[in-house]
């Protein structure tokens, strides 16, 4: 399971839900998987800490709330599934769901804080199934234990590497990341700057930490929104809207 697209709610636009909760910004749109029966449903996650669901791209579910209320700066916020589990990240907080997004438990108190005031956009890797998100000029990551089945309460079923412990990868201290994207076994990192930096994520070391993969490719324009995969191609959107 990887990055899959599907028809995005627009910024700025007014959505109320059959539960008649407002969406506000949409930050990040992730497909949940079902072994056998491909995606199920898709989660959202906006600019308050909403989670939102729909079966059929059309009507969206209120589920519930990720943290404290208030908005995110920068839209600091990611969600992912992974393992039977919602994990999103907000400000500084890491969080977990086995209930699609009802109720979530806080896992900063296990794995540590992350860089508050930065994007956590969030992937899953198609060849490892690790997890990345973005947290400041690193690139976090969450690696299931081989063979073990993910409990979000044992430690000895997971490994991570982001925030007070250390990144996965780094890009230079002047830029962040902002999005992520995975294209033929490279994960391409978008930053905040014109620039996509290359990573061969698939050669970490045995602490979890690895190094850039060449130079980066520089672009006309700053800040890249998003890196949309789609067969063999990568198409990269970027500047401040």
């Amino acid at each position: 399971p990887g990055e899959v697209s599907v028809e995005f709610p627009l910024a700025g636009c007014t959505i109320v839900t059959t539960e008649g909760q407002t969406m506000a910004t949409p930050i990040q749109i992730i497909p949940k998987f079902q072994s056998g029966s491909g995606i199920v449903a898709w989660f959202l996650i906006d600019s308050t800490g909403q989670i939102f669901k729909t079966v059929d791209t059309v009507t969206w579910t209120y589920k519930g709330h990720v943290g404290s209320a208030g908005s995110d700066v920068f839209g600091n916020s990611g969600l992912i599934w992974w393992q039977g589990y919602l994990l999103a990240m907000r400000s500084f907080y890491i969080y977990y769901s086995s209930d699609d997004g009802v109720t979530w438990t806080d896992w900063t108190s296990v794995v540590g804080s992350l860089n508050a005031t930065f994007p956590h956009y969030a992937i899953s890797s198609k060849i490892s199934d690790t997890v990345y998100f973005g947290d400041g000029a690193g690139v976090g990551s969450i690696i299931l234990t081989p063979g073990a089945t993910f409990d979000p309460t044992n430690t000895a079923t997971f490994s991570w590497s982001f925030g007070n412990n250390r990144s996965a990868v780094k890009i230079p201290s002047y830029d962040y990341v902002v999005s992520l994207a995975e294209l033929n076994g490279q994960i391409l990192i978008g930053g905040a700057l014109n620039r996509v930096y290359p990573w061969d994520a698939n050669n970490l070391s045995g602490s979890g930490v690895t190094s850039l993969t060449g130079l980066p490719l520089f672009l006309g324009e700053n800040y890249v929104q998003r890196i949309v995969v789609s067969n063999s191609n990568a198409y990269i959107f970027t500047g401040i809207f």
